[in-house]
């Protein structure tokens, strides 16, 4: 039976999403040895994302991965 090795959340920007935190949370719970990761723009960290939140996505395990785009 095959199983989910990864998640990632993307489309759109993911960090503009309101309820990201919880997202990653119910993945966790549900896949808790997965690889859960963001891709993201980067724009969002940037403009400096909330420490708090940014605390609690690494202690979720949670990977960021930043797109990269032509200049």
């Amino acid at each position: 039976m095959p199983s989910i090795k990864t998640l990632m959340l993307l489309g759109g920007e993911p960090f503009l999403h309101p309820q990201l935190i919880e997202l990653c949370k119910i993945a966790r719970e549900i896949f808790p040895d997965i690889l859960l990761n963001i891709l993201t723009n980067g724009i969002i960290l940037s403009d400096n994302y909330p420490e708090e939140k940014t605390n609690e996505l690494k202690s979720l395990n949670v990977l960021t991965s930043i797109s990269q785009y032509p200049a």
